[in-house]
């Protein structure tokens, strides 16, 4: 079988980002004397892997949040009212395992939009967990 039979028979089936990078894998695969089913573990892992960050950002862009920014550009300094230890807490996720509900309260400016933001994406945009496609702010 030729790799342009490959990368056909990939795309039809919709392995696009297996289909651009399988040179490679073939290549090193064939260096390193790779297992036939620890290359096909790789193959899977690596689309699914693909799949899954396509679908998130599909979804962080159809949120129409504001900004995206991490936990780790918050100046708890900046705001000494905001608990650092009950937000990384939080930030566990062990709320979403445990069903409960997260109420971000608090006068503007105080960082309510950034804290919700990453809880949105931490909780991988389940739809399960919010109401909206849009985040209501």
């Amino acid at each position: 079988m030729t790799t342009n039979l490959l990368v056909e028979r990939l795309e039809e089936i919709g392995w696009h980002y297996t289909a651009d990078q399988i040179d490679g894998l073939l290549e090193d695969a064939s260096k390193n004397n790779v297992p036939y089913s620890d290359f096909l573990i790789t193959l899977l892992s690596q689309e699914i892997e693909q799949k899954e960050k396509a679908a998130l950002d599909k979804r962080l862009k159809k949120a129409k949040l504001p900004y995206i920014k991490s936990i780790h550009d918050f100046d708890f300094s900046f705001q000494p009212s905001i608990d650092e230890r009950r937000v990384k807490e939080v930030l566990s996720g062990r709320y979403i395992h445990n069903g409960d509900n997260i109420l971000l309260l608090g006068p503007p400016g105080v960082g309510k939009t950034h804290l919700a933001i990453w809880l949105l994406k931490l909780s991988r945009m389940d739809t399960k967990h919010f109401l909206s496609q849009q985040m209501i702010l």
